[in-house]
């Protein structure tokens, strides 16, 4: 039986600070929205721009942040996926080490010059799915 389109300009689940899960016609789990995301600016004092269950950020050194989470994650075994660049070039966006992810952080993310040298970056953008 076709079950059609829905259309709507808000969606919203059943539980709290928690994104919705998307289900197939034999409620078997296909997808869901992302669990966090931010855009930020990481260049001098840095600065989120718009996000979702991001609590904080940390500058941990140039070319090196944290991200924090609002409502910690059921575990540390999702996906991370996160990119950046400047004005001043492109760059290279890598996780420092991925067996410090965690419930309520993410990061170190590490933010490199063509050089591979740190550099802070005017955007990154990172989100978390699970």
């Amino acid at each position: 039986m076709p079950y059609g389109t829905i259309y709507s300009d808000t969606f919203q689940g059943s539980t709290a600070n928690t994104a919705p899960v998307i289900y197939d016609g034999n409620s078997r789990e296909i997808g869901q929205f992302a669990k966090s995301w931010v855009n930020f600016n990481g260049t001098g004092t840095i600065a989120v721009r718009a996000s979702f269950n991001i609590s904080s950020l940390t500058d941990n050194t140039t070319g090196s942040y944290s991200i924090n989470f609002t409502n910690a994650l059921a575990d540390a075994n999702y996906s991370f996926v996160f990119n950046g660049g400047g004005t001043s070039g492109a760059a290279a966006v890598r996780l420092d080490n991925p067996a410090s992810l965690s419930t309520i952080s993410a990061g170190p993310i590490l933010s490199r010059n063509t050089s591979f040298a740190s550099q802070d970056w005017d955007y990154i953008f990172a989100s978390v799915f699970r």
